[in-house]
């Protein structure tokens, strides 16, 4: 080691300044490898999944505002009274309902894609939803709703 430094000290000024340049851009040539860029790259992919997610939310718009174009229509203005048991069809099962004073509780067995539904059918009845939960029941799930009838009347 003590020979290193000799050779260190007996270099002439200007080729210890060029190997003092050449180790420190090695150095920092090897941090920039070894931490910045694979951090880097992930950050490129991140905002790329970003910006393709957007892309798929705004093509999605357009269908969602004429689907609800086509809801509104379908409502000529007066909503349709509410019956328990209109809501035991098409993939839902009517597991009991329990009136109450202005409304009641509505449960139903239902699978993940007929819940949105139900709540379309209960947007068109005359009808509030005060809240609600879901809960497994076996393989489908358990959706209570609690319901209050609308003040318009």
């Amino acid at each position: 080691m003590h020979e290193l430094v000799q050779r260190w000290c007996e270099c002439r000024p200007c080729t210890r300044l060029f190997l003092w340049c050449v180790g420190t851009s090695t150095t920092v040539l090897i941090a920039y490898l070894l931490l910045v860029r694979p951090i880097h790259t992930e950050i490129i992919r991140l905002n790329t999944q970003v910006i393709n997610a957007l892309h798929v939310n705004a093509s999605k718009w357009p269908g969602a505002i004429r689907q609800t174009a086509q809801l509104k229509a379908t409502v000529p203005g007066k909503e349709r009274p509410f019956s328990p048991l209109e809501f035991q069809a098409e993939g839902t099962r009517l597991v009991h309902w329990r009136p109450r004073q202005g409304g009641g509780e509505l449960v139903l067995d239902a699978g993940w894609e007929q819940i949105p539904e139900v709540f379309s059918r209960l947007a068109l009845r005359d009808v509030k939803v005060s809240a609600f939960t879901l809960a497994p029941e076996g393989s489908l799930l358990r959706l209570s709703v609690q319901l209050e009838q609308n003040d318009a009347n």
